[in-house]
C-alpha cells in the first residue's frame, strides 16, 4: 500500500477507498465532496459492483456520523436493485427446496456463479456447531448465530443488500461448503422466518 497523499489523513479508515487513499472522510466537507465525486459515473466505473457497494457504505456512514443527509449531496448512487432469480410463493413447500434453490433465492444467479470462482483454499471454517458458525471467506469474516437468528458479515456487497435480507457471493460460497444439511436448515428457517432474522455488518460484535 502506498503512502497517503500529503496533508490528508494518515489513517486508511478515514477514506471511502482505503486501499487507494481516495475519498477522504475526515471532515464534513470532505465527506460531502466524496459523495459528490463518487456519484459520478466516471468515478464509479473504475470499480467492481462489490467495490462500489463497499465505498458507498463507507461514505454514507461518514455522512451519517456528521449528521448530513446524503441525498442533499448526490445521494448514495447504488447499482440497479438486485432481484432474486427465483421467486417463491407463500404456499411453496419449503421442505422440498434444495440448497441450490434456496441460494438462488437469497443470492441470485449471477452471484451464485461468481461464488464458484472463490477457491476452496480461501475458505477457512473455524467452527460449526448446532448453535453457531464462524468462518472466513477470503479476507472477510462470517458469523451465523443460529439460535439467536443473527447473520453477520462485513463485505461491501453484503452491507449494501442486507436490509433486503439478500446475500453476497462470500456467504453463498460458505454455505455451499459446509454440511449441506446444516446450510439447508439455516436457509429454510430464514425463508420461513425472515422477519425474525437479523442481518448485521459487524460480525466481530456477536459471540466474540
Amino acid at each position: 500500500m502506498r503512502d497517503p497523499p500529503p496533508k490528508f489523513p494518515s489513517d486508511p479508515e478515514l477514506y471511502g477507498d482505503p486501499e487507494n487513499w481516495k475519498y477522504p472522510l475526515d471532515t464534513p466537507r470532505r465527506a460531502k465532496l466524496a459523495r459528490r465525486f463518487f456519484s459520478m459515473e466516471r468515478s464509479r466505473r473504475r470499480y467492481s459492483e462489490e467495490e462500489r457497494a463497499y465505498i458507498d457504505s463507507r461514505i454514507d456512514s461518514a455522512l451519517e456520523r456528521f449528521g448530513i443527509d446524503s441525498e442533499e449531496y448526490g445521494g448514495s448512487v447504488k447499482d440497479s436493485e438486485r432481484v432474486p432469480d427465483v421467486v417463491f410463493h407463500d404456499d411453496v413447500d419449503v421442505d422440498a427446496l434444495t440448497l441450490d434453490d434456496l441460494l438462488l433465492h437469497f443470492v441470485g444467479k449471477k452471484r451464485m456463479e461468481s461464488s464458484r470462482d472463490i477457491p476452496h483454499e480461501r475458505i477457512e471454517v473455524e467452527k460449526v456447531t448446532g448453535e453457531y458458525i464462524v468462518a472466513r471467506v477470503k479476507e472477510y469474516l462470517v458469523k451465523i448465530d443460529i439460535e439467536s437468528r443473527v447473520f453477520a458479515h462485513d463485505c461491501g456487497d453484503w452491507i449494501a443488500w442486507m436490509s433486503k435480507k439478500l446475500m453476497c457471493k462470500h456467504v453463498a460460497r460458505l454455505l455451499g461448503t459446509i454440511d449441506p444439511q446444516v446450510a439447508v436448515g439455516i436457509l429454510r428457517d430464514l425463508y420461513t422466518n425472515k422477519g425474525e432474522w437479523t442481518f448485521s455488518s459487524k460480525p466481530r460484535e456477536i459471540f466474540a
